[in-house]
């Protein structure tokens, strides 16, 4: 009796490995898809607290204009132009009116009144998919609490809800919630 393996034997074997192969790497490219974009959303609140932070500390900046003064620090959300939205800008308000006044963190350019502490770009293959209350908005911290500024209102009944998605797959989605009292949730 010969020992050894047939040809089908040898070909059922490799149509396994294929399909299992096929499987291990197909979730392991939406694993990473996924893992990006829990890491874009937690830097996102990372951020906003940043400058919940920078307000209550009433941290230097040189405003643009010399004479002014920063009344608050602030995240910028854009999303409006036919630019897909990747970026978003950490700002001192140095007109004291509670919204940014500048360029875009895509287009960039001189002319902003207020200060651009940072710009921020979003993870590869994550953007902004959508923004609650509409592009642009921003969320803004005055000393001493700080006092939340949500699109210009300080009610604490306010939210802005800020969806960041994949850009290969649309359908992962996750959101990042902030109130009018400061309270920041991921889901």
């Amino acid at each position: 009796m010969k020992s050894g393996f047939t040809l089908i034997e040898l070909i059922v074997v490799l149509g396994v490995v294929a399909l299992v192969s096929t499987i291990a790497f197909t979730t392991l490219k939406t694993g990473g898809e996924t893992l990006a974009l829990d890491r874009a959303s937690h830097r996102l609140a990372q951020d906003l607290r940043r400058a919940a932070q920078m307000a209550l500390r009433g941290e230097v900046f040189t405003c643009p204009n010399a004479g002014d003064t920063v009344a608050g620090y602030g995240i910028r959300f854009d999303k409006s132009g036919s630019t897909i939205a990747r970026c978003y800008l950490i700002y001192a308000d140095c007109t004291n009116d509670a919204v940014y006044t500048g360029p875009n963190c895509a287009t960039g350019g001189a002319g902003s009144t207020d200060g651009i502490v940072e710009t921020i770009s979003l993870e590869t293959g994550v953007e902004i998919a959508g923004i609650s209350l509409g592009s642009p908005a921003d969320v803004q911290f005055d000393p001493p609490y700080p006092t939340v500024h949500i699109k210009q209102s300080t009610s604490p009944g306010a939210i802005l809800k800020i969806v960041l998605s994949s850009v290969v797959n649309p359908s992962q989605m996750k959101t990042v919630e902030i109130t009018g009292r400061g309270a920041i949730r991921i889901y």
